[in-house]
């Protein structure tokens, strides 16, 4: 072996661990040069490989195959190429890239290199890869689809989702987020101490006091918030968040969901007014709510004047057992009569409740009168529900005049007021009912539009119990003496304009056809607009209501010779019987009712036009001809 440079030696070692096939080949296409690899795979020793030609090594097939390539190396130009190769030491055929490079030395090509290298596994990695690309590709383009139908939920749902990096205060906003503060998706989120400015003082305090019991404790949050847009107007959200934490299960971060309930919550706070209203109708009427379900005999007061008359804490909740409780609260000789008329509507229930009693007050000879009205609910299979209404009528009756009352007269004060009662719970179950039902829907996923026409049978409920309540409200101050009257100088003729235009739609939902005469000049008199208008408003009402689809209505204003103003109001209507004429204007009658004059109201707006024209120093009567022939109600005021 000729003496080999150390740099050489360590060259040619480096070549004979090298895996694929290295040598090289001279003009001649003899081999002057054959790794370990190459010698292997010949199956010969370095003797029998260095100065073999091409040919003779490769065999005639095999070289017919590379010659072209040795050719083309020698003639200076690189080849690379595939072929399936079986070698001496592994007769299983890979697939193997082959590099002929060519030796050129000052631009004269003296032999090339040729480079044997198996790619077998390359290729099985390459293919591995590119599953795997596959794979993720398909991945990415489910999550793109999953995305974009989360964005769409959340867009529809009016919310967005969120992250927060505790440590490095980053915030992360999903496109929901930054459509329901209206702010621009370019810019970056807010960091945590920036969110102070997208909401209310009150409710970024509230925020800040839920998050820190997020972070200090784990504890998850809903809240609802108010919150400021970026165009200045505010809304409302239901804000949850929930912690996430590190393998040593330390909080490093929030994450949640915040979505608009802006309508929602204006329409509890609608509903809380109107419970409002209602609880003070009740109040003001002196009415207490009860319940009774006979087949578990539970007994429920379900409002503070109930629990009041029956004399138990009036913020006490909770059901009772109603035989136990009635015979402790209830008279002894008043027991059984109720029990029976219990019994009785249960067993016929399209017949009405009605009982008057005594409970027993402290010291026990004491005791206080009660009515009470209701009505059965439910089918029986699944156990009747008795409900109804109480009020304490101690005060009208007291033991005295109780006794002194001639028994028709009673129980025609009795009757006037059971109806009464049971036209005013009537007429507050009537405005419950389609809020109940709207409190259901809200429980559900709704569109927008649903939500509008939730909020405008709302509204019309809130108008309806407005107008209840401010009735009893008046009627109850007029009888105490504290209704006083806003005097100030008015033209009568602008009542009469203010009255139609306040009954248009009752009159246009009648068809009715109405006929207004006035006087060529204004009628000026001292008085409160307000309570004459509502006056004019009441008797116009009462003749859309008792006149058919069709009818006529005159409203008419005149001055008479002895220098009053006469406003009447006439239809074509119903008609009065010559009895009802005078008793419609008492309190609680409602003259009639019957086939002809179903829904007459409560029979109180009457009796307060009555005293409201009284207060004004005027009267009012009614005249008819008979049944089925009209009325005529006629004001009659002072004009000095």
């Amino acid at each position: 072996m000729p003496f080999l440079s150390f740099e050489t030696y360590f060259a040619v070692r480096a070549l004979d661990r090298i895996k694929s096939m290295i040598a090289y080949w001279d003009r001649d296409l003899r081999c002057r040069y054959a790794n370990r690899a190459s010698l292997a795979w010949f199956g010969k020793e370095a003797e029998q490989v260095i100065g073999s030609t091409l040919e003779a090594l490769l065999g005639p097939e095999l070289f017919a195959l590379d010659e072209s390539h040795a050719r083309a190396a020698l003639a200076g130009n690189p080849q690379v190429f595939e072929r399936r190769l079986s070698g001496f030491d592994d007769p299983r055929e890979r697939v193997c890239l082959l590099r002929f490079d060519p030796d050129i030395v000052d631009g004269e090509v003296h032999g090339f290199v040729v480079e044997v290298t198996g790619v077998d596994d390359t290729r099985s990695l390459e293919a591995a890869l590119q599953a795997e690309i596959a794979l993720k590709q398909r991945r990415l383009l489910e999550l793109d689809r999953k995305e974009a139908a989360l964005e769409v939920a959340q867009a529809l749902g009016r919310m967005g989702s969120w992250e927060w990096e505790i440590a490095a205060d980053i915030t992360t906003w999903s496109a929901g987020l930054y459509r329901l503060f209206g702010l621009n998706p370019a810019l970056l989120p807010p960091s945590f101490s920036e969110h102070a400015r997208l909401y209310t003082s009150e409710s970024w305090a509230r925020l800040q006091a839920v998050v820190d019991a997020a972070v200090t404790r784990g504890e998850p949050y809903a809240i609802e918030l108010q919150y400021l847009r970026g165009d200045g107007t505010s809304g409302w959200m239901e804000a949850r968040g929930d912690v996430e934490r590190d393998s040593k299960g330390t909080v490093v971060g929030l994450h949640g969901t915040a979505q608009d309930c802006t309508e929602r919550h204006h329409l509890l706070a609608a509903l809380q007014a109107q419970a409002q209203q209602y609880e003070s109708a009740l109040d003001l009427a002196r009415i207490g709510l009860w319940e009774w379900n006979t087949d578990s005999d539970g007994f429920e007061l379900q409002n503070q004047r109930a629990r009041a008359i029956f004399g138990i804490d009036p913020d006490a909740s909770g059901t009772l057992q109603a035989h136990d409780f009635l015979r402790q609260r209830m008279h002894v000789e008043d027991v059984e009569g109720f029990m029976k008329a219990c019994s009785n509507v249960i067993e016929n229930p399209t017949e009405i409740f009605a009982f008057t009693g005594r409970l027993v007050r402290d010291p026990p000879e004491r005791y206080a009168w009660i009515h009470c009205t209701g009505r059965v609910t439910g089918p029986k299979q699944d156990g009747r529900t008795l409900r109804g209404t109480v009020i304490d009528m101690s005060e009208q009756i007291g033991d005295d005049k109780a006794l002194l009352l001639s028994v028709p007269e009673w129980r025609a004060a009795d009757e006037r007021k059971s109806a009464f009662l049971y036209a005013l719970a009537h007429e507050l179950r009537n405005c419950i009912s389609p809020v109940a039902g709207g409190l259901q829907l809200l429980q559900k996923p709704l569109a927008s539009t649903s939500y509008q026409k939730i909020g405008d049978i709302m509204g019309r409920q809130i108008a309806h119990m407005t107008r209840l309540v401010d009735d009893v409200y008046d009627m109850r101050r007029i009888e105490s003496g504290e209704f006083e009257l806003r005097l100030g100088k008015l033209s009568l003729n602008d009542v009469v304009f203010g009255a139609i235009d306040m009954c248009t739609s009752k009159i246009a939902h009648g068809k009715h056809r109405l006929d207004t005469v006035l006087p060529p000049h204004d009628v000026i008199m001292s008085g409160d607009g307000t309570r004459l208008t509502q006056c004019l408003v009441n008797l116009i009402s009462n003749a859309c209501k008792f006149t058919p689809p069709g009818g006529d209505i005159r409203v008419a204003l005149e001055v008479t010779a002895n220098g009053s103003a006469c406003m009447s109001v006439s239809d074509s209507g119903v008609g009065l019987a010559p009895d009802d004429l005078d008793s419609i204007f008492d309190l609680y009658v409602q003259a009639g009712v019957g086939e002809t004059r179903s829904g007459a109201g409560l029979g109180i707006g009457l009796h307060l036009v009555k005293q409201m024209v009284s207060l004004h120093g005027g009267t009012v009567h009614a005249a008819s001809e008979g049944i089925g022939k009209g009325a005529t109600v006629t004001i009659r005021l002072p004009l000095q």
